[in-house]
């Protein structure tokens, strides 16, 4: 895997406190520090959220490709602003802000992490706030559209998750839902269908699948399950799937990503996967948060309503970083730039990600390299030292017969299998030795053709090469 240099990573830790909120800040290699801030109001939080949602406008996944973007958006992003400099202020206190500080000015990126302990009900409903707004009062720019930056909800749910490595070609299971309004699901699927014939991915594709058959499926090993079609929220406030008809609940839905073989990262490409509404009486209601806390790694989520053609055009930007390497929060980052520069801008701050514990996000492996790049290191010294063995010693050895010459070139070839078996992957040490034999036996036979007279010009001149690079004494007179 190629290795690239470490982002900065800042970790946020959210607790209750008498006086407020106690955020705890850590990064490795640099130091903590903690500061009690005052975060505003729950009501008064939720209030600025539903008019930044009206802000936005009706941009619910149901527009085709020709609609126009929602009007009376003009102050979507102002109030956008407002609510991120509040929460950018209960986050960074000064202990905290002067680690951050110091981590912006390496201009390495930064790797932001806020952790929230979902056994805390205050802590827990803070997770239901739109994070991905936070705007930095002194650069007076909002911290997810600065070039590095990105953000992850990590859900403290038991025992850390073990880190898991995806190798390319990502294996995806596909659910496509077109229940209620008309959705341009076909432009989504062109885009995964283009990384298929790419080979970056396989893709396994339901449409409108009754929840057993969709149950049967999850039971096969995916890398990724990604919905596209409606969500929404029921009349408790929990975050729902349409799905044939019918609305999948997220407790029902997590029961079946409880096992081994369920899929490391789940991607909900549908309106109000990752939210609650203000009536849940549990706040971990939502999708997502249901999913991460029944065991799912890492979900993707939109956090309000998303437009039809800013699914499409986030789920294209997201899969292509998916397939080349990019790391999980990385890729949603480029799907929210594909946002940012589209005719939905506004909507670049609707993708969230969830995941539990640090350790837990998907790795995605780099692809595997060219067959020239695994075979060639191991095959071409072994074939090199064995052709200048073998026609070294065919013309400098006379009385030795062609067979036994064979088997002497052998021990250097042996020699030199050894040598690369422990530098090679394990799924390419058989294929290096197999390549390696048949040059190996191919050159060999080579040396036994001109032994043989067959080939005068290539005797001459193999005599010449042989002389010169094994320096064995003549048996033969000298005049």
């Amino acid at each position: 895997m190629t290795r690239r240099s470490p982002i900065p990573q800042l970790d946020l830790r959210l607790r209750s406190h008498s006086d407020g909120l106690l955020v705890s800040a850590g990064t490795p290699g640099t130091g903590e520090a903690s500061d009690t801030t005052r975060l505003p109001e729950p009501a008064a939080m939720q209030r600025q959220r539903e008019a930044l949602v009206r802000a936005l406008g009706s941009s619910r996944r149901d527009f085709t490709a020709g609609s126009e973007p929602a009007r009376g958006r003009e102050g979507a992003q102002e109030r956008a602003r407002e609510l991120g400099t509040e929460l950018f202020a209960a986050l960074f206190g000064r202990r905290v802000r002067a680690l951050y500080e110091g981590l912006r000015a390496r201009g390495e990126g930064l790797r932001l992490r806020l952790i929230f302990d979902s056994w805390d009900p205050a802590i827990a409903r803070l997770c239901g706030l739109p994070w991905e707004c936070l705007f930095d009062d002194c650069r007076r720019q909002f911290l997810l559209l600065e070039p590095g930056i990105t953000l992850v909800r990590h859900l403290a749910v038991g025992q850390p998750g073990r880190v898991l490595s995806l190798r390319p070609p990502l294996r995806l299971l596909a659910v496509a839902s077109s229940h209620g309004p008309q959705l341009d699901l076909a432009a989504e699927l062109r885009c995964l269908e283009k990384l298929r014939q790419r080979g970056r991915l396989s893709l396994e594709l339901l449409t409108d699948p009754s929840p057993p058959l969709l149950w049967s499926a999850l039971s096969r090993r995916f890398d990724v399950f990604h919905f596209l079609g409606h969500g929404g929220l029921d009349e408790r406030g929990s975050g729902v799937l349409h799905l044939a008809g019918a609305p999948l609940r997220g407790d029902a839905l997590a029961r079946v990503f409880g096992g081994k073989t369920s899929p490391p990262l789940v991607v909900l490409n549908a309106c109000d996967s990752g939210t609650f509404g203000t009536g849940a009486p549990d706040p971990m209601a939502s999708l997502a948060a249901e999913l991460v806390s029944r065991g799912v790694p890492a979900v993707v989520a939109m956090q309000w309503a998303i437009s039809d053609p800013g699914a499409v055009a986030f789920s294209k930007a997201f899969y292509e970083a998916l397939a080349a390497s990019r790391p999980v929060e990385a890729a949603v980052a480029e799907g929210r730039t594909s946002l940012l520069r589209s005719a939905w801008g506004d909507e670049w701050m609707t993708p969230v990600l969830y995941s539990r514990p640090v350790e837990s996000l998907p790795v995605v492996l780099d692809p595997p390299s060219s067959g020239s790049d695994r075979i060639w290191p191991a095959v071409a010294p072994s074939a090199a030292a064995l052709a200048c063995i073998v026609v070294g010693l065919s013309y400098r050895v006379r009385e030795l017969p062609p067979v036994p010459l064979l088997w002497l070139a052998l021990i250097p070839l042996a020699l030199l299998i050894a040598a690369s078996w422990r530098r090679t992957a394990p799924r390419r040490r058989w294929q290096v030795v197999g390549w390696s034999l048949f040059f190996g036996s191919l050159l060999s036979l080579l040396a036994m053709l001109v032994e043989l007279g067959s080939w005068s010009l290539v005797s001459s001149a193999a005599e010449r090469a042989g002389s010169g690079l094994l320096a064995l004494p003549s048996r033969r007179g000298v005049r």
